[in-house]
């Protein structure tokens, strides 16, 4: 709840990798978007880096409705997030995050041995079928009612255990791949 920190950051204004979010991102609802834009140059003046995540927009979208019209709340849970729950998976970015795409696919090989052979015969690795997943923490594919039941479970558990979802989804979606 720190209101002047979070004011600080707004009044730095749009930065300037979310100044034109509008032509990246179709959103209907203007004010959304004016808000969701105000979430991420805050988090992008807060932690620069993060000015270079291209999912940003998509992956915090679903937190902005979640708080509603609650801009700091919003900034902090996402910072939160972030902080706490992905870092490990940005550490390396732009390029997928070799060692926890290296976990993911040792408990695919041994909670699914089957599908983890095939995935590698077919040269399908986890930068493949799990980073796509990661990067967008499963909003990509997931209803929103879904996604937000699956936040629940990662934020009541430790930050590894955004694999142990990944292998799940991963799994159970095994005949399609």
């Amino acid at each position: 709840s720190n209101r002047l920190a979070h004011q600080a950051l707004q009044e730095m204004g749009p930065h300037p990798a979310f100044a034109r979010l509008q032509l990246s991102l179709s959103l209907a609802d203007r004010r959304q978007l004016g808000r969701l834009q105000r979430l991420l140059s805050c988090l992008a003046h807060w932690c620069p880096p993060l000015a270079d995540v291209t999912e940003l927009p998509e992956v915090l979208y679903p937190w902005l409705l979640v708080f509603g019209a609650d801009d700091l709340g919003a900034f902090e849970a996402c910072a939160t997030l972030l902080s706490n729950w992905t870092g490990r998976l940005f550490e390396c970015h732009p390029h997928p995050p070799i060692a926890a795409l290296g976990e993911a696919a040792r408990l695919l090989r041994l909670a699914a041995p089957e599908l983890h052979a095939h995935l590698l015969d077919i040269g399908v690795g986890p930068n493949l079928w799990g980073w796509p997943l990661l990067e967008s923490l499963f909003c990509r594919v997931l209803p929103f009612g879904s996604w937000l039941a699956l936040c629940d479970h990662l934020l009541t558990q430790e930050p590894s255990f955004v694999l142990l979802l990944l292998v799940g989804y991963v799994q159970c979606h095994g005949p399609a791949l």
